[in-house]
């Protein structure tokens, strides 16, 4: 572990450095001295305010829950809204939060957080993430369990910043948004407008930037059907997710296939993300 807290690992080509104390993000990856996510600086450190750097843990939630209030079997639980979504509830407690390290080689770690309940989130739960660096790539593990004694609902994504470049995908159908960034709640067929900078899709199985002399891809287990793809000029980000945009109130009005979870006590959700490095010049 450096001084900083942040711990490296490496394998052929291949260099990773995570920040368990930091919510258990990726900090930096790198292939042959480029970088294939955005570097976190180093001075990082505000839990709610996060530089756009890096690549952090999605838990128990991806992206907004609307007005941070929670419908879900049949009781509606307050959340705590966040700053940078108000009224709304923003990306899960579990990146505020510092995970411990469980075990790691040179090219190998797990990251484990023990959840309890609190204003945040009102079930307790277990969360690991494994990152595994091999001569082209990360693979990183997720997965999150019930640890509470009543029904969770659960969800499970990750959020890596991407170097700029030109974006593609195969998603087969995607979730018209608000202005406040939350799904209408229509289920269309089609990647949806190419021009907008943010995109909720799904039905994917492969997303891709193209950089200078480089391809970065991203893929998923089918567990993470969801794929949030969001453009802001310096970066790109490709977030694999189970579940769509506030999918646990769109479910509970009704809507279908919204890919959400709900784990019984003990149970457990999981899934797999690989990213992927290709040279090109």
């Amino acid at each position: 572990m450096s001084p900083a807290g942040r711990l490296r690992l490496a394998q052929g080509g291949l260099e990773a450095e995570l920040a368990p104390a930091l919510g258990g993000r990726l900090t930096m990856l790198r292939h042959a001295g480029r970088d294939i996510v955005v570097p976190l600086p180093m001075d990082h450190a505000d839990p709610l305010f996060w530089g756009k750097g890096g690549g952090y843990p999605l838990v128990p939630y991806h992206n907004r829950i609307a007005n941070a209030q929670l419908h879900f079997d049949g009781a509606a639980f307050d959340l705590l809204p966040h700053p940078d979504a108000l009224p709304h509830s923003l990306h899960g407690p579990a990146q505020r939060r510092p995970w411990r390290l469980v075990e790691r080689d040179a090219a190998n770690a797990v990251l484990a957080l023990d959840y309890a309940a609190d204003a945040d989130w009102p079930w307790a739960f277990e969360a690991r993430q494994s990152f595994t660096l091999g001569d082209k790539g990360l693979t990183i593990g997720l997965t999150l369990r019930n640890t509470d004694t009543t029904p969770m609902p659960a969800g499970l994504g990750w959020h890596p910043y991407l170097p700029a470049g030109r974006v593609t995908h195969d998603a087969a159908i995607h979730w018209p948004l608000r202005p406040d960034y939350l799904p209408t709640g229509k289920r269309l067929d089609g990647p949806g407008p190419q021009a907008e900078a943010t995109r909720y899709v799904e039905a994917w199985t492969m997303a891709a930037v193209a950089v200078d002399e480089m391809d970065i891809t991203l893929t998923a287990s089918p567990e993470f059907g969801h794929l949030v793809v969001h453009g802001a000029g310096q970066y790109v980000c490709l977030e694999p997710a189970t579940h769509v945009a506030n999918g646990f109130n769109l479910a509970a009005a009704g809507h279908d296939l919204t890919g959400t979870h709900s784990l019984a006590p003990g149970e457990v959700l999981a899934g797999t993300i690989r990213l992927m490095v290709r040279e090109t010049s």
